[in-house]
């Protein structure tokens, strides 16, 4: 059954991706992020021997997301034929798969009365930000798979600290293996999602919201959980080795009040976010009216931790950018976890059994039509960043 998932997933990811495969984020001669990662594609795959001085001048930040540019310039040097687009699409494409599969798992694991556990996984994989910005030269994709993959494991390794104290009162933890061996998977793969994106930090608050919800600072957990906290913030060390070899920054948040309540930016800000869901929040909205308080509240734990995380990533992109800019709408799209859990449970509970299968079809081909018409709109050669450029595709 699994495997079969696997498979359907796979197909929907490569499909998806066809629309913006191997593109840069904008097409036009303007420069844009895709070029930073490019560059450092070349410089890993021994094309150039450094960084764009101007680049890295004015990007310094980007060329803080080593990962999939590393792994793009090996993919692109030894296999691809120096084709480096084409190997950031690829690697994307796999996080994708990778992403849908772990979403699946965490509703098959915490959502077992849910039938149709697969679905979900299905409208990420061909949400409009997902194929507009997910499959081709960008990092959001990789960095959201390592986020969603830490947070799981983190979530397993605390929940074995309860069972086990729950089980033995002296629970000794340095002598359990099965705890160890987990915490040095844990700053391996922490590390690389430092490397991966910013979107590292969604373990770290994660782990906060968990540890606190769980009361895990109590004197029976104390111990191995503070051993957690000091591996998600050790962990960063192979990135800080990697900014200082490479002179890269992340840059200071600076919060400008007359840019955060400019209505422009307010305006942009809001419309992306409907955007980003589009008929999701249709089902958000009619969830909200007719389902009970107490339904509709009955978030996991897990999902709640992840979404106060996404929550904190979206308000630090909002300080960070500006109506010049415009809101990255990729952003928003870190909530889908909750909004595509609610839109299933809707569906399975107010539509009956006989009519279930023909609303997940026809709610299912609005969704990819929304996605195919955004892509074809922001195809790439247009320069839209914020509500006010749309007269430009036209």
């Amino acid at each position: 059954m699994k495997f079969r998932i696997l498979i359907l997933f796979t197909l929907t990811a490569i499909l998806s991706s066809l629309l913006r495969f191997g593109e840069r984020e904008n097409n036009l001669s303007t420069l844009s992020d895709s070029d930073y990662y490019l560059d450092m594609a070349r410089v890993f795959a021994g094309q150039q021997y450094k960084f764009n001085p101007d680049f890295l001048a004015s990007a310094a930040h980007h060329y803080n997301r080593p990962l999939l540019p590393f792994l793009a310039g090996k993919l692109g040097r030894t296999v691809l034929n120096n084709n480096y687009a084409a190997a950031f699409s690829i690697i994307n494409i796999l996080s994708a798969i990778l992403i849908a599969f772990l979403f699946f798992v965490i509703i098959v694991s915490f959502y077992p009365e849910i039938k149709f556990a697969w679905y979900p996984s299905l409208l990420f994989l061909t949400a409009f930000p997902q194929m507009d910005f997910g499959y081709h030269i960008l990092t959001e994709t990789i960095g959201l798979a390592f986020a969603i993959g830490t947070c799981l494991f983190l979530y397993i390794l605390l929940k074995r600290i309860e069972e086990r104290v729950a089980v033995k009162s002296g629970y000794l933890f340095y002598k359990d293996k099965e705890y160890l061996t987990g915490v040095l998977v844990l700053f391996a793969i922490q590390s690389l999602s430092w490397l991966a994106r910013e979107t590292a930090f969604f373990a770290v608050i994660f782990f906060i919201y968990i540890a606190l919800r769980r009361k895990l600072y109590r004197t029976k957990y104390l111990y191995p959980t503070l051993i957690i906290f000091l591996v998600l913030v050790v962990s960063k060390i192979p990135h800080w080795m990697y900014s200082q070899l490479y002179h890269t920054h992340v840059p200071l948040m600076v919060i400008k009040l007359k840019v955060l309540t400019d209505p422009s930016y307010i305006l942009d800000f809001i419309f992306k976010l409907g955007l980003t869901f589009n008929i999701s929040w249709i089902i958000i909205v009619l969830s909200y009216i007719f389902l009970s308080k107490i339904r509709l509240l009955r978030i996991h734990d897990f999902i709640v931790g992840w979404t106060v995380a996404a929550l904190g990533y979206i308000a630090a992109g909002f300080v960070h950018n500006s109506i010049q800019s415009g809101f990255p709408l990729r952003m928003f799209f870190s909530l889908f976890p909750l909004i595509y859990i609610v839109v299933i449970h809707f569906l399975e509970y107010w539509i009956s059994p006989r009519r279930l299968n023909y609303a997940l079809v026809i709610f299912f081909i609005f969704h990819i039509a929304i996605g195919i018409t955004g892509v074809l709109i922001d195809s790439g050669y247009n320069t839209i960043h914020t509500i006010f450029d749309f007269h430009k595709t036209f």
